[in-house]
């Protein structure tokens, strides 16, 4: 019930002009002193057409369409744009202002702006579809936000907001800091169950730092899109990106796509779980979560990756309990097209964390898992995620390609000392860890030598999260390929299709950017399951081929790796700069099919 201070105005007309119509009560609303609250008694045609826009919104107070006569549930009001040759659905300057139950539709422009306002909340809307369903898209974007502050589109709970059918984008924050977004449907209809795609997108956020698109409590549907679900671009630091279907249905069991789930531009944003506890650069900025894992995303099904992070402003970006190719259960695979997570040229992205609600499920994914690229992606951390595998770690949802691949990236961490930091890497279709430094040309930076200072450390890789049963990668369960420095430490590494560990680079000397040199494995337990039983790769324990001045094992007994019941050699060196490799003479290598050591080539 309005105050004893509020004016009630009342629209009676669905005409376009004269008296009891929208125009002339937005007219007197906002000629009037104090909080006005407009409601609407229209009978049964509560279709309002406009021949021309209607006048900005400047007053204080409600629209609530939802008071319609037979307006059995928000939004109850069309303000449809057919009749109008030009112009915006509706437009709301000032503040504070609360729209709710309000349906626009048709208009050749946006369907609602809002500029240079303060404390605008807009609840139970429906901009570019009718509540049945049909798409009337506006022009332009759904709901566009410019130079405000305090705004607030939708709720953690029903009436939902649905932005969908628009010729842009479903929403667009810009110049707007702190704004809240959430119980969206971007891109489908209010059910979240087919898709009325946005033309260039879902939700796009410019300049505009701590906007929050998502509720611990709620669930936003940003699906169906014709371009990115979500972008978070230039000057929308300290992001947060929670609670949101991105790429599939409501139930989070079939794909709905946009081209790219997320595209992420910004500086430390977060993309998943507000459980803050190791959250670094996060703490002091984003709200404490309930804990619950659906407090996380799903992103899943969209054509392309289901997270990019692009460029070097895109620093300390965090990514952390979501699942990411899979169901919303992580029972099964809703593959996205290309990775499910793709660093390019972002330094010191954190993928995961160290408790359960920070834990990522990336698997299904038609390319790889995570992929970190580019020299400027140095110092990133991929921390206690399930890698190719369900929610549970028993079962296999491959992803296409590896599990993890750092191409031309430095000083990357997959792992960690704290057992809490460990991944499982496994049920691959190819390698579980790919140390790339191999040649690429078309990229902006050289394509060589990048791919030194990573560190492989504490990781389940071929085995389900027991340690005990091979769930296999493919192929090896880690590849270093044509680069340097690296080391391979204190893994669990058994049940892979080939080799334990490979290291491999081409077969000539004359460039040492490629010539894998100075890679260190030690205290692995390669072949052998977490309480020593037999978990054989399908090949060798430990190949070097074509490398030089490589180490397996180290000067002190400490440093042994365990290589055990591997179906081929247990240590390998083969072709050129075979002999300039260094095995420790404390290695405990047991019971592989064709012997301990063998060491070949120049």
């Amino acid at each position: 019930m309005p105050s004893t201070s509020t004016t009630v105005l009342t629209v009676t007309s669905t005409g376009s002009s004269g008296p009891g119509t929208f125009r002339d009560v937005i007219d007197r609303a906002n000629a009037t002193v104090g909080e006005v609250l407009i409601e609407f008694d229209l009978g049964l045609d509560r279709v309002i057409r406009p021949s021309a826009p209607l006048p900005a919104l400047r007053f204080v107070g409600v629209i609530d369409g939802g008071t319609a006569p037979d307006a059995v549930q928000s939004p109850g009001v069309e303000v449809c744009g057919t009749a109008a040759e030009a112009g915006i659905g509706l437009e709301i300057v000032g503040g504070p202002l609360e729209l709710r139950g309000i349906t626009v539709t048709d208009w050749p422009d946006d369907g609602i702006l809002i500029h240079d306002a303060e404390d605008v909340t807009v609840l139970g809307a429906h901009v570019g579809v009718r509540q049945c369903g049909r798409a009337m898209g506006n022009g332009g974007t759904g709901i566009h936000v410019l130079r405000s502050v305090g705004i607030h589109i939708g709720g953690p709970a029903e009436p939902l907001v649905a932005c969908s059918g628009n010729g842009a984008w479903g929403i667009r924050i810009q110049d707007s800091p702190g704004a809240r977004l959430d119980g969206l449907r971007i891109g489908t209809d209010a059910d979240g169950r087919r898709a009325i795609g946005n033309g260039r997108g879902g939700v796009r956020v410019e300049r505009s730092p701590r906007v929050m698109i998502g509720h611990p409590g709620g669930l936003n549907v940003i699906s169906g899109n014709n371009g990115p679900g979500v972008v978070l671009h230039d000057g929308s630091e300290a992001a947060v990106l929670t609670g949101s279907h991105i790429g599939t249905d409501a139930d989070g069991l079939r794909s709905i796509p946009n081209t790219t789930g997320v595209t992420v531009t910004a500086p430390r944003v977060l993309v998943g779980s507000t459980d803050n506890r190791d959250h670094g650069a996060h703490a002091a900025g984003a709200p404490v979560g309930s804990g619950d894992l659906a407090a996380g995303n799903l992103i899943s099904g969209n054509l392309t990756s289901g997270i990019a992070v692009i460029g070097e402003e895109a620093a300390d970006v965090r990514v952390a309990g979501n699942r990411i190719g899979t169901d919303h259960g992580g029972a099964r695979a809703v593959p996205n097209g290309g990775a499910g997570v793709s660093v390019y040229q972002a330094p010191r992205a954190r993928i995961g964390g160290a408790t359960a609600n920070q834990r990522n499920v990336i698997a299904g994914n038609g390319l790889y898992g995570i992929q970190v690229a580019g020299p400027l992606s140095r110092g990133a951390a991929i921390v206690g995620n399930h890698i190719g595998t369900d929610l549970t770690g028993t079962t296999s949802i491959p992803n296409i390609r590896s599990g993890i691949l750092v191409f031309n990236a430095m000083e990357t961490v997959i792992g960690g000392a704290d057992p809490t930091e460990g991944n499982l890497i496994s049920g691959g279709a190819r390698a579980g860890v790919n140390l790339d430094g191999s040649v690429m040309h078309g990229l902006d930076y050289e394509g060589k030598g990048h791919a030194h200072s990573n560190l492989v450390q504490g990781n389940t890789i071929g085995l389900d999260r027991t340690g005990e049963r091979p769930l296999a990668n493919a192929q090896r369960g880690v590849l270093i390929n044509y680069a340097q420095g690296n080391t391979v430490c204190d893994n669990l590494i058994g049940g892979n299709g080939e080799d334990g560990v490979l290291v491999l680079g081409p077969g000539y000397a004359d460039d040492a950017h490629l010539v894998p040199t100075g890679n260190v494995i030690v205290r692995n337990r390669i072949g052998v399951s977490a309480t020593g039983s037999a978990a054989g790769n399908g090949r060798c324990g430990v190949l070097i081929y074509h490398g030089r001045d490589n180490r397996v094992g180290g000067d002190d007994p400490s440093e042994a790796n365990v290589i055990a019941h591997n179906a081929s050699v247990g240590v390998l060196f083969h072709g050129l700069g075979a002999r300039t490799n260094r095995l420790s003479p404390h290695e405990q290598i047991d019971d592989n099919t064709l012997g301990r050591f063998h060491q070949s080539g120049g």
